[in-house]
């Protein structure tokens, strides 16, 4: 925390345009890290140091974003906040603590991997407003940002939206999105959604016949807003996904009149396969 105090003035001195080509700094310096490892073993460790290691400049770099865009400054705490989820441990704020804006420290620094980092909200409206609303300090850093929303608004769950500030809407609750194909929003820097979405999205990667039909890219990162309620109330609630019967119904009818006929000689039951032949 106090080397992201000590390193403010520095930050405050950049223009707009050199303090988002820190993100392309930061990048080059995490690829140098690891240039020439293979093996994910190996190179997890060695990512997760160099991402500590460039922690505090990366946190000076989204507090001076968000002072420059949306007028608010990560406060002391907000930092410390930051710091614990990174290291991927609970941060118990209270309401009007400024969650918000906490998770946009650990999400950029991680973000910077390029692997795509996540925040797991609890419902449509807290992912759409949070997106949008934090998605000004991401943008003006380079960064983009995905956000899934349920089903009626994306057609059926294949599209999803990117978070486009020069986009206009009638409706309010688009304005600033752009809806796009739904493995694009995975493809974002950082794509927020709910549980539920996240959720469907891994069952139906695991329904698909090719791989190039899949929507995510894997799990690397991810944040839990309301992890109370996301891991423990909202995992009562099974994700359940179903088709349209078949249209073949007729079949069994024709087939319970013939099973009536039947006689024991006929068939072998199996108690231990639960079958019968």
């Amino acid at each position: 925390m106090d080397q992201v105090n000590d390193l403010e003035a520095e930050f405050e001195a950049l223009s707009d345009e050199d303090l988002r080509l820190k993100t392309d700094e930061f990048r080059k310096h995490l690829a140098q890290e690891l240039e020439g490892i293979e093996d994910e073993d190996e190179r997890r460790p060695v990512e997760q140091a160099t991402l500590d290691s460039l922690l505090p400049e990366a946190f000076a770099a989204v507090r001076e974003a968000a002072k420059r865009t949306i007028g608010q400054r990560p406060y002391d705490v907000q930092l410390i906040g930051g710091i614990v989820l990174h290291q991927g441990k609970i941060a118990e704020m209270r309401t009007g603590e400024g969650k918000t804006l906490v998770a946009t420290l650990p999400l950029y620094l991680n973000a910077l991997a390029g692997r795509g980092v996540h925040l797991v909200t609890v419902n449509d409206y807290l992912a759409r407003r949070d997106a949008r609303w934090m998605g000004a300090i991401y943008h003006f850093l380079g960064l983009s940002v995905g956000i899934l929303q349920m089903a009626a608004a994306t057609e059926n769950g294949k599209k999803a939206f990117l978070y486009d500030p020069t986009r206009e809407s009638p409706r309010e609750d688009q304005e600033g999105m752009r809806l796009v194909d739904r493995v694009e929003a995975y493809r974002a820097d950082i794509t927020y959604g709910t549980n539920s979405e996240f959720g469907f999205d891994y069952l139906r990667d695991n329904m698909v016949m090719r791989a190039e039909e899949k929507v995510q890219r894997g799990h690397y990162y991810a944040i839990v807003d309301e992890v109370d309620n996301v891991l423990i109330d909202e995992a009562r609630t099974p994700l359940i996904i179903s088709g349209p019967a078949s249209g073949d119904v007729e079949w069994y009818a024709k087939m319970a009149v013939l099973v009536r006929q039947l006689k024991v000689e006929d068939y072998e039951v199996s108690e231990k396969d639960h079958s019968v032949s």
